[in-house]
C-alpha cells in the first residue's frame, strides 16, 4: 500500500481538479455579467448625460437617501427631498422634481431603467444559476467515482459499488448547508447587487453625479457581483465535492476520515489546525470538522482505513468463485471508470498521478465596500494590489478575512471611523511627504481594532475599569485596550520621554511622515502637541464622561473607585490628575494602534519613524495580528 502522504497528495490534487471545473465555469458568469453591465451602463448614459447639480455631495445624498426608505424613484427623491438641511437647496431640489421638465423626464426615465435593472438581474440569475447547477453536477460525479477509485487504487480491492445516481446528486445539490443551498445564495447576491444600483442611481440624481462616473459605479457593482458570483461556485463545488466523496466512504463503507488541509502560505488557520486529524464520518459537519471550513476554502480528507473497514472491503471484493479481486497499482482512472461505471460516453478527467499538486495563487479577490465607495479605480487596484503584495502576510490575512464586514466606506475631508455603524471614511492627505492611503489604512486600523477578536489577549485592566465606572460602553475590549497592547504602549512612553529632545522635536516639525509618533506624544503627555494630534479634548473624553456621571450621582464616585483600580495595578494614581493622565491611555492606546497599521500597511518614512519612537506597541500589535481569528 502506498504512503499516507501520497494519497493525501492525491486527494489534494483531486480537488484541485475540481476547483479548475468551478474556475471555469466562474468566468463563464463573468461573461453573462459583464454583458449585464455593459447594457446597464449604456442605459445609465442614456438617462444622466447632463444632469442637474443642487449642490449636494454624495455623502449627504446617501445619508439622506438611507433614511428616505425604499419606494419608488419619485417617491424616493420626493422624501430625500424633505430631508435636505440647506432650505435653498431643498426648494431648488423640489422645484425641479415637481417641475415638468428635463429633471422629471429624468426621473420618468430612471422608474424605466430601475424596471429593466430588475429583469437583467433576474436573467443574470438564471443564467448564473443554471451554470453552477451544470457544474456542481459535474462535480459530484466526479468526485463520487474518483473517491471510489482512490480508496480501490489504496487498498488493492475491487470492490463493487452503487452508481451514483442523479437521485443522490440532486440531494446534494438540494442540501441547506450553510443557510441556504447555492441557489439562494445566487438570487440574494444578485437581488443585492439590482437593489445597489438603484440606489446608486438616485444618489446620482440627486448629487449630479457625472454621467462617465455613474457608468463606472454601475461597472464595480457589477465587478463586486463576479467576485461573488466565483465565491459561490468555488466554494459550492468544494462542498459539492466533499459532500460527493462522503457517499463514497459511506458505499465503501470507510467509517472515517482524515481531514487534509493544503500546507501553504494561504492556509486558514482553522484547516492548519485541522490537518492530520482523523474523525468519525457519522460526525461530519461542514465547516466545523469536514470542508468547507470557510469560502475558497481548499481543503478535503482521505479515507482512514481500520482493520474492519478493510475487512469489509474484502469480503465484497471476492468473486462467485471467493477469490478477492484485485485492481492493478499501475491501472489508470479511464480505464477503471470504462471497466467498473461503463459510461465511456461521459469521460471524467483523470488525476494526476505524479504527486505534484499546482496550488493556484489564492489572494484577495476584492475589497467590496472599498470597491463602492467611490473612490477611483485605478486607486482601488493600487490598494488592493497594496495589500495583496504585502510583505506581512498577517495584514494580508486581517484584510481578507475581515475587510470586507465594514458596512460602507465613503471619501470625505475628514477621515473618520464609526464604531456604531461600522462604517468608515477616508481622506488624501495634503502634503507630499505622507503615504496616499495613510488615512485610509489608519481608518481600516480602526475597524480592525474594534471589530476583530484576537487569540490570547487579556483584559483585566479594562475589566476592573468597566467594574468600577460601570462605563462598559466608553471602555470596551479591543485590542489596543488589550493588558498586552498597553504594557507595550507604557514602555514606549518612558522611551519616548527618554529620547524626546529640542532637535527631535525639530526633526519632527520638518517632517510630516512623523505624525502618527507626534499623535502618540499628543495622547501620552497632556498639552504637548508638536504638530499633529487629535487634542486636549479628544484624548480626555473618557475621563471627562467619569467627571460627568459623578456630577449627576450623589452616592457614588467613580472617579475614585478608579483611582483605587490603578493603584491596585501598580500605576502611579496619587491623585486625580495623575488618574486623568493614565485614563487618556485608553484614547492613546487606540489611535497609536491606528496610526501603526497604517504605517505598516503603507510603509515608508511614517514605518521608519514608528519602529524607532514606538518600538514596543509596534512589536506587540505585530503579535497580536498574529492572532486574528
Amino acid at each position: 500500500m502506498n504512503s499516507r502522504d501520497y494519497w493525501a497528495m492525491r486527494s489534494a490534487q483531486d480537488m484541485v481538479d475540481r476547483m479548475g471545473t468551478a474556475e471555469q465555469t466562474a468566468a463563464e458568469m463573468n461573461r453573462a455579467i459583464q454583458k449585464s453591465a455593459d447594457y446597464i451602463a449604456k442605459e445609465v448614459k442614456a438617462v444622466f448625460r447632463g444632469i442637474e447639480s443642487f449642490g449636494i455631495s454624495e455623502s449627504e445624498a446617501r445619508k439622506i437617501l438611507n433614511a428616505a426608505g425604499n419606494k419608488t424613484a419619485l417617491q424616493n427623491l420626493r422624501a430625500a427631498a424633505n430631508r435636505v438641511s440647506d432650505p435653498e437647496k431643498r426648494q431648488a431640489l423640489m422645484s425641479a422634481i415637481d417641475s415638468a421638465g428635463a429633471y422629471r423626464y429624468r426621473i420618468t426615465r430612471l422608474e424605466q431603467l430601475n424596471k429593466g435593472i430588475n429583469a437583467e438581474c433576474r436573467k443574470l440569475y438564471q443564467t448564473e444559476n443554471r451554470a453552477v447547477t451544470s457544474a456542481l453536477k459535474t462535480v459530484a460525479n466526479d468526485s463520487y467515482y474518483h473517491s471510489i477509485f482512490n480508496i480501490q487504487q489504496e487498498t488493492g480491492l475491487g470492490f463493487s459499488f452503487a452508481k451514483f445516481s442523479q437521485k443522490d446528486v440532486d440531494r446534494i445539490l438540494r442540501a441547506n448547508w450553510n443557510g441556504g443551498n447555492y441557489s439562494q445564495r445566487i438570487w440574494r447576491d444578485v437581488s443585492a447587487t439590482a437593489e445597489s444600483m438603484k440606489k446608486e442611481l438616485l444618489v446620482s440624481m440627486l448629487s449630479g453625479r457625472s454621467n462617465k462616473k455613474t457608468a463606472r459605479i454601475i461597472q464595480d457593482r457589477f465587478g463586486v457581483n463576479a467576485y461573488c458570483a466565483r465565491r459561490i461556485v468555488r466554494t459550492e463545488s468544494a462542498y459539492v465535492a466533499n459532500a460527493a466523496q462522503m457517499s463514497a466512504y459511506d458505499e465503501a463503507g470507510v467509517d472515517k476520515y482524515r481531514f487534509i488541509a493544503t500546507l501553504d502560505s494561504k492556509t486558514s488557520e482553522v484547516c492548519a489546525a485541522l490537518d492530520g486529524k482523523v474523525f468519525p464520518a457519522k460526525d461530519a459537519v461542514p465547516g466545523t470538522n469536514y470542508p468547507p471550513m470557510h469560502p475558497f476554502c481548499r481543503s478535503t480528507t482521505i479515507a482512514e482505513f481500520g482493520g474492519d473497514a478493510l475487512a469489509g472491503m474484502e469480503r465484497r471484493a471476492r468473486d462467485k468463485d471467493g477469490n478477492t479481486m484485485k485492481v492493478p497499482a499501475d491501472m489508470k482512472y479511464e480505464e477503471w471508470y470504462n471497466k467498473y461505471v461503463g459510461d465511456s460516453t461521459n469521460p471524467l478527467t483523470a488525476a494526476h498521478n505524479n504527486g505534484i499538486i499546482n496550488i493556484p495563487k489564492d489572494t484577495i479577490r476584492s475589497l467590496d465596500k472599498l470597491k463602492q465607495s467611490g473612490i477611483p479605480n485605478n486607486e482601488y487596484e493600487e490598494y488592493l494590489e497594496l495589500i495583496n503584495n504585502h510583505d506581512n502576510p498577517d495584514i494580508i490575512k486581517l484584510y481578507k478575512r475581515h475587510a470586507n464586514d465594514v458596512s460602507a466606506i465613503s471619501n470625505s475631508p475628514k477621515g473618520e471611523y464609526f464604531p456604531d455603524s461600522k462604517s468608515l471614511v477616508f481622506n488624501y492627505p495634503k502634503h507630499a511627504d505622507m503615504n496616499k492611503y495613510g488615512n485610509l489604512a489608519h481608518e481600516y486600523g480602526h475597524f480592525f481594532d474594534a471589530e476583530v477578536k484576537y487569540q490570547g489577549l487579556h483584559f483585566d485592566e479594562i475589566q476592573a475599569v468597566q467594574k468600577a465606572t460601570g462605563l462598559n460602553t466608553t471602555f470596551k475590549e479591543v485590542a489596543s485596550s488589550s493588558d498586552e497592547f498597553l504594557a507595550a504602549l507604557r514602555k514606549d512612553k518612558a522611551h519616548i520621554r527618554s529620547i524626546y529632545t529640542p532637535e527631535v522635536k525639530k526633526d519632527f516639525l520638518s517632517h510630516n511622515a512623523s505624525h502618527g509618533v507626534q499623535d502618540a506624544i499628543d495622547g501620552l503627555f497632556p498639552k504637548s502637541r508638536i504638530n499633529w494630534g487629535h487634542g486636549e479634548k479628544y484624548y480626555n473624553r473618557k475621563y471627562s464622561n467619569i467627571e460627568f456621571m459623578d456630577k449627576i450621582s450623589s452616592t457614588s464616585s467613580r472617579k475614585k473607585e478608579l483611582q483605587q483600580v490603578y493603584k491596585n495595578l501598580g500605576l502611579d494614581a496619587s491623585n486625580q490628575t495623575k488618574v486623568k493622565v493614565i485614563c487618556r491611555q485608553y484614547e492613546a492606546a487606540s489611535e497609536v494602534w491606528a496610526n501603526i497599521m497604517s504605517a505598516e500597511v503603507c510603509g515608508g518614512e511614517e514605518l521608519e519613524y514608528v519602529k524607532k519612537y514606538l518600538p514596543n506597541s509596534y512589536a506587540a500589535m505585530l503579535n497580536i495580528l498574529k492572532g486574528a481569528k
